[in-house]
């Protein structure tokens, strides 16, 4: 079975035929979480591990997170489903939160709550075990749930976007301890309408480079994207460069960075053309040098 045909067998509620080997499982069936929508997924040499919303049975139907690692083959090693302490419908999305695997051998996920403006870290064991949950709250702001996160020598950064009163977004990240406890928390603001913080890369050592996208004006779907590489200290971010690319840049309305050795990968959309006001994107990457000019598209 090819990692491919894993995947969607991993993440399609239905069972899914490999066409190398005819093999066929379908994890839902074996799962007791009804309705569970694998929303990221985790590979590691021969185990796979999935990661969504779901509900905890069929008599009660509360609304969690569910979490279950697989091998290869498709066998169940271990799964779990966990609940909001208060009471709340707890969830992740394809679009925000994610899971990754972490330096102990463990894994650390995002979530949120619909109905109280909170976004949480889940730390889980290697058996997928809870070692702590950590609540971020917000009484202020319209919304507090799209994070995602990586894992940093001292601890996570959290990063994404919070909608403020006015509706509009500002980026943010929220650095924390391995205890998922607030070290410093900072916003990004490269527009008056709406920026978000969409993916943070390791260079070396304790540099990092952040990629945003922001709003040029009220249509969100008009965006310019912007890079920083910065520092990380145990009392702020140290920012050692900025750049802004305009609308019309290859660049593109940025959605990821890949740091590979001697160069700077980025990927997203490009907007080419507008028929009967609906923009018409291609995808578009990018490779940039060490001063961010493109060398090739």
């Amino acid at each position: 079975m090819t990692i491919k045909n894993i995947l969607f067998a991993l993440l399609w509620p239905i069972t899914y035929a490999s066409y190398g080997q005819g093999t066929t499982f379908n994890i839902v069936k074996a799962l007791p979480y009804p309705q569970v929508d694998f929303s990221h997924i985790v590979l590691h040499n021969d185990t796979i591990v999935g990661y969504g919303t779901g509900f905890n049975d069929d008599i009660h139907w509360k609304q969690g997170v569910a979490v279950v690692k697989v091998d290869t083959f498709g066998n169940v090693l271990a799964h779990n489903f966990i609940l909001d302490a208060k009471g709340d419908l707890l969830a992740t999305s394809k679009a925000w939160g994610n899971i990754i695997r972490t330096s102990d051998s463990g894994y650390a996920a995002i979530a949120a709550t619909v109905y109280r403006k909170s976004a949480f870290l889940i730390k889980l064991s290697h058996d997928l075990q809870v070692e702590f949950i950590k609540e971020y709250p917000d009484t202020v702001n319209r919304s507090n749930y799209f994070y995602k996160i990586l894992e940093t020598l001292e601890g996570y950064l959290l990063y994404g976007s919070i909608q403020r009163p006015d509706y509009y977004d500002d980026g943010f990240i929220r650095y924390v301890d391995k205890q998922g406890e607030t070290v410093w928390f900072k916003y990004f603001e490269f527009s008056k309408f709406s920026t978000t913080v969409v993916h943070i890369q390791k260079i070396k050592d304790s540099t990092y480079i952040a990629s945003f996208v922001s709003s040029s004006n009220k249509q969100e779907d008009i965006g310019f994207s912007s890079f920083m590489i910065f520092n990380l200290t145990s009392n702020e971010i140290m920012e050692l460069g900025l750049w802004h690319f305009s609308i019309d840049s290859p660049v593109g309305i940025n959605r990821r960075v890949i740091v590979t050795e001697g160069a700077i990968l980025v990927f997203g959309l490009y907007r080419v053309s507008v028929i009967n006001n609906v923009p018409i994107y291609r995808p578009i990457l990018v490779r940039l040098d060490d001063s961010f000019r493109p060398v090739w598209v």
